[in-house]
C-alpha cells in the first residue's frame, strides 16, 4: 500500500483482497490465495519467463472517513480539483468526508528485453486502464496513449496519475490532468 513504489505492508489482506492475478503472453495465474496466506508478509514471485508481465489486484469495497482538513489537504495533494471545487461550492470545507472506495491497481513489469503485448491486457477489473502501445518502448517524456474503461465503458476526461522508475532513475510522477486521450 502507498505510492512511488514505496510503502507499508498491507494488513488484513484477507478481508480486503478480492482478487491478485499475474498475467503474462496468453496465461493467467490467481495469486489470491497466495497472497491472503500471511496476513502482512509480502509474497514473493519469481518471473521465470522473459516479457512483459501484468499484477492486477482488485480489492473489496472499503469505507473511509476523514476530518474536514485532512481530507481538503488529500484532494488538493493528490490533483483532485473537481471533488475540491464542489465542497467550496457548496460550502462543505469544513464538513468531515466519508469515502467508499475500491482499489483496482494494474502494475506493468518488464522482465529482460523480449516485448510482447501483455500490457494490452483487460483484466477484467471495474476499473481499467489499458495502454495502446508498450510503455516499456517510450523514452521518459513521451506521450503514450490509454484506453480507461469503466465497468466496460469508455471514459474520457479523467486525472490518471503514473510512476515510473528504472534501474537507473528515481521514480518520477506524471499526472495526466485532463489531457487524457480515449480511443
Amino acid at each position: 500500500m502507498g505510492e512511488y513504489f514505496t510503502g507499508e505492508l498491507w494488513k488484513r489482506k484477507k478481508d480486503k483482497t478480492l482478487k491478485l492475478t499475474h498475467f503474462t503472453g496468453e496465461k493467467q495465474n490467481d495469486l489470491t490465495e497466495l497472497s491472503i496466506k500471511s496476513d502482512t508478509n509480502a509474497i514473493a514471485l519469481k518471473f521465470e519467463n522473459e516479457g512483459t508481465h501484468v499484477l492486477a489486484l482488485e480489492t473489496k469495497n472499503s469505507f473511509i472517513a476523514l476530518e474536514a482538513h485532512k481530507f481538503n489537504d488529500y484532494l488538493k495533494d493528490d490533483g483532485i480539483d473537481n471533488i475540491y471545487a464542489l465542497r467550496e461550492q457548496k460550502s462543505e470545507f469544513n464538513k468531515p468526508s466519508k469515502e467508499f472506495y475500491r482499489r483496482c491497481a494494474k502494475t506493468l513489469i518488464q522482465v529482460g528485453t523480449k516485448l510482447d503485448n501483455t500490457f494490452k491486457e483487460n483484466t477484467g477489473m471495474p476499473l481499467e486502464i489499458i495502454p495502446m502501445q508498450n510503455p516499456y518502448c517510450s523514452k521518459i517524456d513521451d506521450k503514450i496513449t490509454v484506453k480507461v474503461l469503466f465497468n466496460g465503458k469508455l471514459l474520457s476526461d479523467k486525472m490518471i496519475v503514473t510512476w515510473h522508475k528504472t534501474p537507473t532513475t528515481k521514480t518520477r510522477q506524471q499526472n495526466s490532468g485532463l489531457m487524457l486521450t480515449v480511443k
